[in-house]
């Protein structure tokens, strides 16, 4: 899945739906399982959930990957 398909839709919206992002995110988190990881950051007040995607190193734990966030 590429942003640019996503942007340039057919229903004429210039912007990405929440289902769009959702499923980008999934999409990243199936190509690569060994970097990402998607979980819910809690609900919108709509009460629709949001999502965050963590990327880290194979191998890596998190205090390992905020340590070298840090250091960059």
């Amino acid at each position: 899945m590429i942003v640019e398909e996503l942007i340039s839709r057919k229903d004429g919206l210039n912007h990405l739906l929440l289902s769009d992002v959702n499923n980008l995110l999934m999409s990243i988190q199936h190509d690569f399982p060994d970097f990402t990881k998607v979980y819910s950051i809690g609900s919108s007040f709509e009460g629709r959930e949001i999502n965050a995607i963590e990327l880290n190193k194979e191998g890596q734990g998190e205090d390992d990957a905020l340590a070298e966030i840090a250091e960059a």
